[in-house]
């Protein structure tokens, strides 16, 4: 089974595999049918994946700590 992470932010769709360090980047705002993987061409790779990996870090520590349970909210994307 291929298990894929991803977010879409601003326009932008930033898909990754992280075993296999598999990375897509689309524009969404010009390629709606995300046809042209601009991740080896664009300067957002970077930025999306450091947005997502703190997301995930903060979703982990939310679910592992069962804050759901004394009133928090799930992590906002930072």
């Amino acid at each position: 089974m291929v298990a894929w992470d991803g977010m879409v932010l601003d326009g932008w769709k930033y898909t990754v595999h992280w075993d296999l360090g598999a990375e897509r980047l689309y524009d969404l705002t010009t390629d709606p049918g995300e046809r042209d993987d601009r991740s080896s061409r664009s300067l957002r790779l970077g930025a999306m994946e450091e947005r997502l990996r703190r997301f995930l870090e903060r979703q982990e520590t939310y679910y592992e700590g069962r804050l759901w349970e004394r009133g928090f909210c799930p992590a906002p994307i930072p």
